[in-house]
């Protein structure tokens, strides 16, 4: 899928956070950072609210320019769950060039966004160890956020 593809069962929306979402980039090239070299503490993430999606650095090419999706979560602590990704089984096993993105998000769209993007984006791990501390109901109503590409 496409990251710009549409699915049909993203229909009914919440409303969006206000702010305006900026997904993070490399500011040298850029591209989504590996998910190694993310150091948490230079990008101020402690304590920082937010949804993360990780891709398969390794796919990226015209149809996928991020790569192919593999996770997008929620977490009240940024940094925790860069630490958190970074040991995961369920992704580690899934690609050796994992990539990463966040947004800062509060706690009143964070389930919303996630149910989104997970439609959006497609997902290819939808359960990880983030999960566990910060899981996202089936019945929430997706909020609509501009995608990551």
């Amino acid at each position: 899928m496409s990251i710009h593809g549409i699915s049909s069962s993203a229909t009914a929306h919440a409303r969006p956070p206000a702010a305006p979402l900026m997904w993070r980039r490399s500011r040298v090239d850029f591209t989504y950072p590996p998910l190694a070299s993310i150091d948490p503490m230079r990008e101020g993430l402690s304590d920082v609210p937010g949804v993360v999606v990780v891709w398969d650095g390794a796919r990226a090419g015209a149809d996928e320019p991020a790569g192919r999706c593999l996770y997008v979560g929620q977490t009240r602590d940024l940094a925790a769950a860069v630490g958190l990704l970074r040991e995961d089984p369920a992704l580690t096993a899934q690609a050796d060039d994992l990539r990463v993105t966040w947004a800062a998000i509060g706690i009143a769209h964070r389930p919303g966004v996630v149910a989104y993007l997970r439609d959006m984006l497609g997902p290819a791990v939808t359960e990880c160890g983030l999960d566990a501390q910060w899981p996202v109901r089936p019945d929430v109503r997706p909020v609509p956020v501009p995608l990551p590409s």
